[in-house]
């Protein structure tokens, strides 16, 4: 869909400068670990956040998990369950916001910047039909509606603009941040709760937030859970939408919410074929992206 999106920023890094280092390389440092991407043709910058490589346990198909799965980082039970080796990776601090997917979308980097042939061969959405933000809000509300193949291809643009590779986190990355990220048990007792970290059903008023309003995790990465669902890719390229969103209840996001797209998502499109960027039905998909190397000082 990993911290605040900073807005209004302007990135240091010039671009086209060559990528250097990655989370886990000897000469990054605390100082170090944060690092910003300008989005082009706009003045958006996001937020990336170090987190630590380690092992995983990943289940197979979602209808595998049964029982737990909550945000305290415990195992779900599962059936077909593999053990995953993660590297380190850089993630987004929040879920990717309106005003960074829009250039994309709205073709403003070329309004502002001179594009190369690599960004012309990426395949951009069409124009949504609909209020794809649904009134929610747009500048800072993380961006709805989209497909795992929008959201993928969103990725590759940034790729093409700024020579780093991005993409939608992997499953087993997405697992291991909700494992070791520090969040309580839903509807835990004492001064912390789930709900200082996410919106849902009850505390959301059916509506998606700003990014970055609730707690961040010990890895500085904020709504994780709820607010928007997120894509993230198995390991045979899958893609499955993590973390529930702001209409599940506290007992259903967390670590075990995962879901395969369904024709429900896309029911009301009225177009033949039905929109492959766009999820008419999916108020609820958004998505935050993955760098694996930061761009040299």
């Amino acid at each position: 869909m990993v911290l605040a999106l900073s807005l209004g920023a302007a990135s240091a890094r010039a671009q086209g400068e060559p990528a250097a280092t990655g989370p886990g390389d000897a000469a990054d440092t605390t100082e170090t670990r944060a690092w910003s991407q300008t989005i082009p043709g706009s003045v958006a910058v996001i937020d990336m956040r170090a987190v630590p490589g380690g092992t995983v346990r990943v289940p197979g198909s979602p209808r595998d998990v049964s029982g737990a799965g909550s945000g305290s980082g415990e195992e779900a039970t599962m059936n077909g369950q593999a053990t995953v080796e993660v590297a380190p990776f850089w993630i987004s601090a929040i879920e990717i916001p309106w005003e960074a997917f829009d250039p994309f979308v709205f073709e403003k980097d070329r309004e502002e910047l001179q594009v190369g042939e690599a960004v012309d061969a990426v395949a951009r959405p069409s124009h949504p039909y609909v209020l794809a933000d649904r009134g929610f809000g747009h500048d800072g509300y993380p961006a709805i509606s989209i497909s795992a193949d929008s959201a993928a291809a969103w990725a590759d643009w940034l790729s093409a603009h700024t020579g780093l590779r991005w993409r939608l986190p992997t499953e087993a990355e997405w697992l291991l941040i909700c494992r070791d990220g520090g969040y309580p048990q839903p509807a835990a007792d004492g001064d912390v709760s789930l709900a200082d970290f996410a919106w849902y059903r009850d505390n959301a008023n059916w509506k998606t937030h700003p990014c970055g309003e609730k707690r961040a995790d010990r890895f500085g990465i904020h709504d994780l859970f709820g607010n928007a669902g997120e894509w993230a890719l198995t390991a045979d390229g899958a893609a499955l939408m993590l973390g529930g969103s702001y209409l599940d209840r506290i007992d259903a996001i967390g670590c075990a919410s995962r879901e395969e797209q369904t024709a429900a998502w896309n029911a009301s499109d009225p177009q033949i074929p039905k929109s492959p960027w766009w999820l008419a039905d999916g108020p609820f998909a958004g998505f935050r992206v993955v760098c694996e190397e930061r761009p040299a000082r």
